[in-house]
């Protein structure tokens, strides 16, 4: 049978317990979003300067910074790769691959997106997907990029009257923002145990004084016999929450005391 003491113990525990739960998840959310925040704006960043390098002119796109070293923008030793879409059509990845490491969601609606991927050798990364729409370049003559440009692709849909929709896609390395992570994850489950040590410790101190009067009250009540039916509970120091206990019982022992009274003065009259 589970005691008063252990409900009250088990309950606040279970209660401190959630509380620190969801404080923990809380703070742990926003340690992430900062961290992983700080990331995925330097990706950002340089999405939306290599987006300044891409100009529609009539029907094609030209795109300047294929004829630059992309190695200073994506490490392909580390995994790390840069890719340019219309839709769910591949324009040009660097490093070049039949196979892309990622493509865009279909539910992508546009902006700023950021995913965790796994790049070289299972080091944790980022990718963001920067939507954008070329600026025109009416200044040459509208022309189509040749097959061969880097992995740029030719016969690119797109006239004045309909801007194209692009997405601009970079990965990089997240190691050691995944690795604070994990630092921040494994304190606060320490932290957490720790103090939920602590406060069942002194749960249980705080529940054992608090239900020292219902102790009190019942060793009182104990040591009540048929000859003693003339001592009443005390009511001084004992809690609100009690009193209406201590009162009935302080009454069935006035009942109970005039009961024995008249059944001796009826058995001294027999």
């Amino acid at each position: 049978m589970r005691t008063l003491r252990s409900r009250l113990l088990v309950g606040t525990t279970a209660a401190v317990a959630a509380v620190l739960a969801g404080s923990g998840w809380w703070l742990y959310a926003q340690v992430e979003q900062a961290i992983v925040g700080e990331v995925d704006r330097g990706l950002t960043a340089q999405l939306r300067t290599l987006a300044s390098a891409v100009t529609q002119e009539g029907r094609s796109l030209q795109v300047e910074f294929v004829e630059l070293d992309m190695r200073e923008v994506a490490r392909p030793t580390k995994g790390e790769f840069l890719q340019l879409w219309a839709g769910e059509h591949l324009l040009y990845a660097f490093p070049q691959t039949d196979e892309p490491a990622w493509r865009p969601d279909t539910e992508f609606s546009g902006g700023v997106i950021g995913e965790w991927l796994e790049l070289a050798d299972g080091v944790p990364g980022r990718v963001v997907a920067y939507d954008f729409v070329p600026a025109l370049d009416d200044e040459d003559e509208p022309g189509e990029l040749d097959d061969g440009d880097d992995g740029l692709e030719a016969g690119v849909d797109a006239d004045t009257t309909e801007r194209a929709q692009l997405t601009l896609a970079l990965s990089g390395d997240a190691g050691a923002a995944a690795r604070t992570l994990a630092k921040v994850r494994a304190l606060l489950g320490i932290v957490g145990l720790a103090t939920l040590a602590t406060t069942a410790f002194v749960l249980s101190a705080v529940v054992r004084r608090s239900l020292r009067p219902v102790d009190v009250v019942s060793e009182r009540v104990a040591a009540i016999g048929e000859r003693s039916l003339s001592t009443r509970l005390d009511t001084a120091g004992v809690p609100g929450e009690l009193m209406p206990v201590v009162e009935r019982v302080n009454g069935l022992l006035a009942r109970l005391e005039n009961a024995f009274d008249r059944e001796r003065a009826f058995s001294n009259e027999v």
